[in-house]
């Protein structure tokens, strides 16, 4: 999954959470907002990382893991 897949991907997800709003489903946008900043966050780090170079690490680590 590349930059560019993140971030249609958390578009489509934002659609979604608007439908849900409408709607009066409140959780259901709640917890669907939640997936849609983790993508928005990692289409920040996709764009950060070059073609064929290596993340360190620690920044690999980080995007896998949510610290609130």
């Amino acid at each position: 999954m590349n930059r560019q897949d993140l971030q249609n991907l958390a578009l489509t997800r934002l659609e979604e959470v608007e439908v849900l709003l409408n709607n009066h489903k409140y959780s259901g946008a709640y917890y669907l907002s939640v997936y849609v900043i983790e993508c928005a966050l990692k289409a920040c780090i996709a764009k950060q990382t070059q073609k064929f170079d290596f993340a360190d690490k620690k920044t690999v680590m980080d995007s896998y893991t949510q610290d609130l």
